[in-house]
């Protein structure tokens, strides 16, 4: 079994801003169009069984319902598992053991 530690997808709608900043700002060629159904493409073509996502926050205001939808995605598929996100602003406008404790209680 082959398991890629480190993905990154994004919602269709932002994915193709995301990987074209994301690609400026780093230099390198990104695989894929950043949306989940490219990175299980990847993944058949490359035999890989299960891939973990880590999500990214750019903002505090985010990362609350970027965690909720990473339940939501780990509830309905399993090629992919969500880790949760944090931003370090995020206890300025969010409960920091609050969310702490939803990720735990949802299996992240």
């Amino acid at each position: 079994m082959i398991i890629d530690i480190h993905t990154h997808f994004y919602p269709d709608a932002v994915a193709p801003k995301a990987m074209k900043n994301m690609s400026e700002a780093s230099g390198y060629t990104l695989f894929g169009d950043g949306t989940y159904k490219s990175l299980v493409q990847y993944m058949e073509e490359d035999g890989v069984s299960l891939a973990i996502n880590l999500p990214v926050a750019t903002s505090p205001s985010q990362v609350v319902s970027i965690n909720r939808k990473m339940v939501e995605w780990n509830k309905a598929q399993t090629r992919v598992h969500c880790f949760g996100c944090y931003h370090p602003d995020f206890p300025l406008v969010g409960d920091l053991e609050e969310e702490l404790a939803f990720l735990a209680e949802h299996g992240i």
